[in-house]
C-alpha cells in the first residue's frame, strides 16, 4: 500500500499542462482585476481612506478573482477574461463621460506620467501573488492538474512562474537601470557573491528541511539536492560574471545567443540525458547527475535573465508624458506578436516547450507572458492616469463652456500621481508609502517585502501540509483553507507595510 508521501508524489507528477492560449487569458484576467481594482477605486477614492478598508478592496478586487480563476472557475477562464475586461471598460468609459469631459489626442502629449513606473510594481506584485496561491493551491485536488508542472513538455501554469520570477528582478536589475557600469569589475564580483550568499543559503535550509522532514518533493522539478534558490545564486553569479567579461555587453543578444547554444545543445542530445541519466533509465548516479535538471537549465534561465535586463533598459528610458508611454506600449505589443510566431516555430518545428530544459521554447514563451502582462499594467495605468487628470482639469467659465471641447492648456494639467523621479525598487519616504497604502495597499505591500512575502508563503505551504491531508480535502475545505491562508498571508504583509516595516536577511 502507498504512503501519503507516495501518493502525494504521484498526485504531482505526470502532467502534460494546457494550451498557450488559456495561459494568455489566464495571465491576462489577474492582471485586469488589478485595472478593476484601480477603475473602482477612481469612483470610490473619498470613501475608503484607510489602509484596511484598502486592503479588504484589494483583497476583493484581485486575490479572490486569481484564486477563483485557478479553482472552481479554471474552466471558464475566456469568461472570467471576457467579464474582468468588459467591467474594466465600462467603469472607465462611464467615468470619463460623467466628467462631461472631451480632449484632443494632443494632450496625451501634456499629461505627465508616475515616473516610479508603477506598471512594473504591479507585474512584480502580481508575480509573488500568483506564486503564493498556486504553491499551496496544486496540492488539492480544486487545482486543476492542466495547471500544475509538467513533468516533460507542455504548458503549465506553474512551470512559468520560475520565469516570471527570473524576469521580475532582471527587470529592475542595475544592469537595467545603468547603475552599475560605473562600479569596479572586482566590486562587482564581489557584491555578486555576497548577495548570491543569503539565497545559496536559503537553498541549503530548504535542502535540510525537506530531507530532516520527509515532505514530498518532486526530483525531475531540480533534482535531488538542487532547488530554485541555488538557481537563483548560481544566475546572479554567472550574469554578473558576464557583464563584467564582456565590455559594453548587449543584454538581449547575449541572451539569444546563450539561448541558441543551449538549444543547439538539448537538440544535439543533452535534452535525452536529463530525461534518462547516465545510465538512460533515470538514474541518479553521481552528484552531477542526481541533479542534472537544476545544472544543465543553468544557461536558460541566465539567456532569460539578459533578454529580461535587457527589456528593462527599455522600460527605464526616460518618459515623461502618456504620449511617449503609449508609444511604448504599442512598441511592446509589436514585440509580442514577433515572439508569438516565433514561439510557434519553436515549439512545433524544434522542441516542445519545456521547464524542465528550460530550452528556447520556454524562454520565448515566458517573454511573451510577461510582455503581455506588462502591456495590461501600462494601459491600466496610462489610462487611470488620464481619467485622474481630466477629474483635476479646472474649465474656464464662459458662455461657451457648455460647448467646450475641453482643450487642455498645459497649466491645467496634473500629474495623476506624484511624478517625482523615485525608480521603482529604490526606498521611498515614510510619507509616500503612506500615501501609496491608501491608494494600492496590497500591490504596494507585496512589493515591498517581495522576497520576505516568498518565504513566509513557502513556510506556510508546508504548516499546512504538515497538519492536513490535502490530497483528500474536498472542496468546500480546500477553498476554506486557501481563502484563510491568502486573506492571512495578504494581510500580514499590508500591515508590515502600513508601519513602515521593512524586512531584510543581506
Amino acid at each position: 500500500m502507498l504512503s501519503y508521501k507516495e501518493k502525494h508524489q504521484r498526485f504531482m507528477s505526470g502532467h502534460t499542462g494546457t494550451s498557450f492560449h488559456e495561459l494568455v487569458l489566464l495571465f491576462s484576467a489577474v492582471c485586469l482585476s488589478v485595472s478593476l481594482r484601480d477603475a473602482f477605486l477612481l469612483w470610490t477614492c473619498h470613501r475608503y481612506s484607510g489602509w484596511l478598508s484598502r486592503f479588504i478592496t484589494d483583497f476583493g478586487f484581485i486575490v479572490v478573482p486569481s484564486l477563483l480563476i485557478m479553482t472552481l472557475f479554471s474552466n471558464s477562464t475566456f469568461f472570467m477574461y471576457n467579464f474582468l475586461t468588459l467591467f474594466t471598460f465600462i467603469l472607465f468609459i462611464v467615468y470619463i463621460f460623467k466628467k462631461r469631459w472631451v480632449t484632443k489626442a494632443s494632450s496625451f502629449g501634456v499629461i505627465k506620467m508616475d515616473q516610479r513606473r508603477t506598471f512594473i510594481t504591479k507585474f512584480r506584485s502580481i508575480v509573488n501573488l500568483l506564486t503564493a496561491l498556486a504553491i499551496l493551491g496544486v496540492d488539492f485536488q480544486v487545482f486543476p492538474r492542466k495547471l500544475a508542472k509538467t513533468e516533460e513538455f507542455g504548458y503549465g501554469m506553474m512551470d512559468f512562474g520560475v520565469g516570471f520570477f527570473v524576469i521580475s528582478n532582471a527587470i529592475v536589475s542595475p544592469e537595467a537601470r545603468g547603475k552599475e557600469n560605473s562600479l569596479p569589475k572586482s566590486t562587482q564580483m564581489k557584491k555578486a557573491i555576497v548577495g548570491s550568499l543569503p539565497l545559496f543559503i536559503l537553498g541549503l535550509l530548504r535542502l535540510i528541511s525537506v530531507k530532516g522532514s520527509d515532505y514530498h518533493e518532486h526530483v525531475t522539478e531540480y533534482g535531488v539536492h538542487w532547488n530554485f534558490f541555488f538557481t537563483l545564486a548560481a544566475l546572479k553569479v554567472f550574469s554578473t560574471m558576464l557583464f563584467c567579461t564582456i565590455p559594453y555587453i548587449k543584454p538581449g543578444i547575449t541572451g539569444i545567443i546563450l539561448l541558441v547554444g543551449h538549444q543547439y545543445c538539448m537538440s544535439a542530445g543533452l535534452s535525452n540525458y536529463v530525461i534518462n541519466g547516465l545510465d538512460g533509465m533515470g538514474g541518479r548516479t553521481s552528484l552531477i547527475d542526481a541533479n542534472r535538471e537544476g545544472i544543465f537549465s543553468l544557461p536558460g534561465y541566465i539567456a532569460l535573465y539578459m533578454m529580461g535586463v535587457q527589456l528593462g533598459r527599455f522600460l527605464f528610458i526616460h518618459r515623461a508624458n502618456l504620449w511617449e508611454w503609449s508609444r511604448a506600449a504599442v512598441y511592446l505589443f509589436v514585440m509580442v506578436i514577433g515572439m508569438v510566431f516565433l514561439n510557434q516555430v519553436l515549439h512545433f518545428k524544434v522542441q516542445m516547450v519545456s521547464r524542465r530544459f528550460m530550452n528556447a521554447a520556454y524562454v520565448i514563451s515566458t517573454m511573451i507572458f510577461s510582455y503581455i502582462a506588462l502591456i495590461i499594467c501600462l494601459v491600466g495605468d496610462i489610462v487611470k492616469t488620464y481619467c485622474i487628470s481630466i477629474s483635476e482639469t479646472t474649465f474656464p467659465q464662459g458662455k461657451n463652456n457648455s460647448n467646450s471641447t475641453g482643450t487642455m492648456k498645459k497649466g491645467q494639467i496634473h500629474s495623476a500621481t506624484n511624478s517625482s523621479k523615485i525608480d521603482v525598487d529604490e526606498k521611498p519616504k515614510k510619507e509616500t508609502r503612506i500615501s501609496n497604502a491608501k491608494e494600492s495597499c496590497l500591490i504596494e505591500a507585496i512589493n515591498f517585502n517581495s522576497l520576505l512575502f516568498f518565504l513566509v508563503a513557502n513556510l506556510m505551504n508546508g504548516f499546512v501540509n504538515m497538519s492536513m491531508s490535502t490530497i483528500s480535502a474536498n472542496t468546500l475545505t480546500a477553498m476554506a483553507v486557501l481563502g484563510t491562508y491568502s486573506f492571512l498571508l495578504c494581510l500580514l504583509f499590508c500591515v508590515l507595510y502600513s508601519n513602515n516595516v521593512k524586512i531584510k536577511f543581506w
